[in-house]
Formats: structure tokens, sequence, C-alpha cells
């Protein structure tokens, strides 16, 4: 049970690394949701600018 939980997460966290530019090359786990924050959070800013 828990292996497939795990399993899910890492699925998921290898979707986000092919999403996020440069997101391939940090291994941690922490640094790379740390960079797909920033990513998400300029996305955003970028949206706010043009409306």
């Amino acid at each position: 049970m828990i292996n497939v939980r795990r399993e899910k997460i890492s699925e998921r966290i290898k979707y986000l690394q092919d999403l996020v530019p440069g997101c391939n090359k940090i291994t941690d786990k922490a640094g790379m949701l740390n960079e797909i924050i920033n990513y998400v959070q300029s996305l955003q800013r970028q949206v706010e600018v043009k409306k």
C-alpha cells in the first residue's frame, strides 16, 4: 500500500520535472519543488501583468 503511494508520488514528481524547464538538473526533491514553486509564481506574475 505504501509502495503504491510512493510510486504515484514519484510519477507525479517526474511529470512536474518534465514540465518545468531546468528542473531535471536538480536531484533533491526539496530543491526541485522549490524550483517548481518559483516557476509557477513567475507564470502567475506574467498572467497578472497581461490582464
